[in-house]
């Protein structure tokens, strides 16, 4: 997990980590190199790598399009709805002149970061909108390589959870101080499940369920948090109201300080209307020679301060720091404990 934000005095506050070309860039220009710079799409190009190097971007500026990007579809129950709209960017940029990476990301986390939610929903159950894929060691260790560094390793990686696609998502409605709330079901579209065959007695036969070709979409739930406590089944439509996913945001010179941001939006699926969003940042622990691993380093929102569970964990983002967003939007039948 990352440390909360005392280890951010630790940090290096190293500055000029920004190209020199890029210090006084009117906006026409920023936009252009934004532009390059969009996760989106993004897969390794050997052409695009020539080309960039070509035009005078050397380096890390160019490395992005050596190193294939993890591709993260996003699957759309109802392709009738309207497109989501995701807020702008402010107008008025963060940076200033002068900052070190440390007040940059300090800077970010007090203008951006935080949770905004508009409106509460009950639900049993959410759907993932756009499951998030493992990366690899290698692309964590690229300045460019991961369209959302803040929000990945968060509980929701495809198959995360003991090989169990949603299964930190899901479990009984009972919980304590120590543990997130749980939903009684989490679906997801109809993709390739990898579990672990080789220890095939420890998970419920329906682990191991064959779709047909007319389902759409598969579902996870769960009454206890043992691998023989999780099953899963297949369907053509979805029981889930809500949704979720994620994207990468960018801010200026915001990579080549080592600072990554990222949005996590709850949407209703059949308006695609935002119910609330989360937005935060990551600023990267610096390796040496150079290199950086968003792994490690400081977050926001600080969880730390304002959760209960982050309080007693001590960090800024978790294993399962996806589950102290999404109850707080759409809520699921919940009964805490007693200590």
């Amino acid at each position: 997990g990352l440390k909360n934000r005392t280890l951010v005095a630790s940090l290096v506050a190293a500055a000029g980590l920004a190209a020199a070309f890029l210090a006084g860039l009117p906006q026409d220009a920023w936009d252009a190199w934004k532009a390059r710079r969009e996760f989106s799409e993004l897969v390794g190009d050997p052409v695009k790598y020539e080309a960039c190097y070509a035009a005078g971007f050397k380096g890390a500026d160019c490395g992005r399009w050596q190193l294939r990007a993890q591709p993260n579809p996003e699957y759309w129950p109802y392709p009738d709805a309207p497109r989501i709209k995701w807020p702008e960017e402010p107008r008025e940029r963060t940076y200033k002149p002068g900052m070190n990476r440390v007040e940059y990301f300090q800077a970010l986390c007090k203008a951006e970061a935080g949770e905004f939610i508009y409106k509460t929903v009950k639900s049993e159950g959410i759907y993932m909108i756009r499951p998030r894929m493992e990366e690899s060691e290698e692309r964590m260790r690229d300045r460019y390589g991961v369209e959302d560094p803040y929000g990945h390793g968060q509980g929701d990686v495809w198959s995360a959870g003991a090989g169990i696609p949603g299964g930190m998502l899901v479990g009984p409605i009972e919980h304590s101080r120590l543990s997130t709330p749980f939903f009684r079901f989490a679906e997801a579209p109809n993709l390739p499940v990898s579990i672990n065959t080789v220890n095939r007695e420890l998970y419920h036969e329906s682990l191991f369920s064959v779709p047909t070709s007319a389902d759409r979409f598969l579902s996870i739930s769960s009454l206890g948090r043992k691998l023989k406590d999780f099953r899963m089944t297949y369907s053509q439509a979805l029981a889930s109201e809500v949704g979720y996913l994620w994207r990468g945001i960018r801010r200026i010179y915001d990579r080549e300080f080592g600072i990554a941001g990222g949005e996590l939006a709850v949407v209703s699926l059949k308006t695609n209307e935002i119910l609330g969003i989360r937005r935060g940042f990551v600023l990267a622990q610096q390796a040496s020679g150079g290199l950086l691993t968003w792994s490690r380093g400081a977050a926001c929102p600080h969880y730390s301060e304002t959760s209960e569970l982050g309080k007693v964990r001590r960090r800024d983002k978790d294993i399962d720091y996806l589950m102290l967003f999404l109850p707080n939007v759409a809520v699921p039948e919940q009964k805490k404990l007693a200590d």
